[in-house]
């Protein structure tokens, strides 16, 4: 009974966890198949898309058969186990109900709808969200004993290094967990300023390694993924000054030419697309690694700065700006997948889904439930978590310089200025002014917040025990 009475709430929320997770499947079930969603279904061996996401899926394959949901299973799981992590955390270190706010995630309308996309972009950021959530166990609640240390700092390398794989740019986001745990080496061990930097290095090879030499162990086939948006860049550096040596003549598709360039990029400059990687018919520069790429990227950003900055500046004032393109009903029914105008997931392609997979269907019950959450969850612009993240570095890098080396500080500190390099890095490098290119960072400012509240609560009942 006393075991009961001391663990009810934790058991009373994580059936809440799995009540609200089974009526998210149901709503999202089988899962929104975006446009490069069959690459992954269908088992593409490349590094177009992170490779990891097509072992994960061949093993659910294996064990349960073909089925679209597969995809939307690593999504939520990960998901929602990091919740209940968060909050158990909480919870153990503080015994107070408030420990309850860590569900508040799930009903933030950018994760609640981007977690029906079956997408790297919503995938990565559930997984980075479980290593987070791990990796904050020990900084409230510390292991007791060497074995079950080294079990459950085993378990969170394996998790980093999934999350790692799941997504190109991954490591921006994972970057704050190596600094936080080196800083606990420090604090235990009192590493000299060399060892510091030995392991800083070594981490940096160790997550460069994986990133880089897992996906050739698994044997991916050489993709160029982010040719179309240095050639995007290019061409919003040199389109403005009518400036045509920018490209080699050997990189063009046939029939294309600099006027081709001029009038996709003047027709649309937030589409990097259809520069090299649509089919040939519509691209504008091969699909093939181009030579000399980089080289030029970097000429054409000296030669003409200002259309450079000016070209970046407006994809941050879209990205930073936009609101969250959460899709309608309509659109997410997605009738070129149902009524077989495309085919990519009927078996011609020598693996063949249950015809009632191929799309979400709307009951009449579903469509008034989606509704209603699509009027009623708050939606939170990406600037919102860019301010929150400016906010955090000033705060949290302030009190850890002149009051206090606490490692909840350093925790926000580092979650928040990676918060800020991350909205940086990818609104300049995004394809689209999609929202699900912003997407993965969300999770870094969410515990920039976390950390700064764990340390003021930590404060006051400190001051509390103090004065009785």
């Amino acid at each position: 009974m006393l075991y009961l009475k001391k663990h009810s709430f934790p058991f009373l929320i994580a059936i809440v966890c799995i009540g609200i997770m089974i009526f998210h499947l149901w709503l999202a079930w089988p899962g929104y198949i975006h446009n490069d969603t069959p690459h992954s279904l269908l088992l593409t061996k490349d590094n177009w898309h992170p490779i990891i996401i097509v072992y994960a899926l061949q093993f659910l394959y294996w064990i349960g058969g073909v089925h679209v949901y597969h995809m939307l299973l690593l999504i939520m799981v990960p998901f929602y186990l990091a919740v209940f992590v968060l909050f158990y955390t909480l919870w153990k270190r503080f015994r107070s109900y408030w420990s309850g706010l860590a569900l508040l995630p799930i009903f933030i309308a950018n994760i609640f709808f981007q977690n029906f996309v079956l997408h790297s972009s919503s995938l990565s950021p559930m997984w980075i969200f479980l290593c987070y959530a791990l990796s904050f166990y020990p900084l409230l609640n510390p292991i007791r004993g060497k074995i079950k240390n080294i079990l459950y700092y085993a378990i969170i390398l394996l998790v980093f290094s999934l999350s790692l794989l799941s997504r190109h740019n991954a490591i921006v986001q994972l970057f704050p967990l190596g600094v936080v745990w080196i800083f606990q080496l420090e604090q235990v061990y009192h590493l000299s300023f060399k060892k510091y930097f030995f392991f800083i290095f070594m981490f940096l090879f160790y997550t460069i390694g994986v990133s880089v030499g897992v996906p050739k162990l698994l044997q991916a086939r050489p993709s160029n993924p982010a040719q179309h948006i240095i050639l995007h860049q290019i061409a919003g550096a040199c389109v403005p000054a009518d400036d045509d040596t920018c490209f080699k003549t050997e990189w063009y598709q046939q029939n294309a030419d600099w006027e081709k360039v001029k009038n996709e990029y003047k027709n649309n400059p937030f589409f990097a697309d259809r520069f090299s990687t649509l089919q040939s018919q519509y691209q504008v520069f091969k699909g093939e690694k181009l030579k000399g790429l980089y080289g030029m990227w970097i000429k054409s950003i000296f030669r003409h700065p200002y259309n450079y900055a000016k070209h970046v500046l407006r994809f941050l004032k879209r990205m930073w700006g936009n609101p969250v393109d959460i899709e309608n009903i309509r659109d997410i029914q997605r009738q070129q997948f149902c009524d077989g105008a495309n085919n990519w997931l009927d078996g011609r392609y020598g693996i063949g889904f249950p015809k009632n997979e191929k799309c979400i269907t709307f009951t009449k019950g579903k469509t008034k439930v989606y509704s209603l959450l699509r009027r009623y969850l708050p939606f939170v612009p990406t600037c919102v978590f860019v301010l929150i993240s400016v906010f955090g570095v000033f705060l949290s890098g302030g009190l850890f310089l002149k009051k206090d080396k606490n490692i909840l500080l350093l925790f926000a500190f580092a979650t928040s200025f990676f918060g800020i390099v991350s909205y940086i890095l990818f609104a300049v490098f995004s394809p689209t002014d999609y929202y699900r290119y912003m997407h993965p960072a969300l999770i870094l400012p969410i515990f920039s917040v976390i950390g700064i509240c764990a340390y003021y609560a930590i404060l006051k009942k400190s001051h509390n025990t103090t004065e009785h």
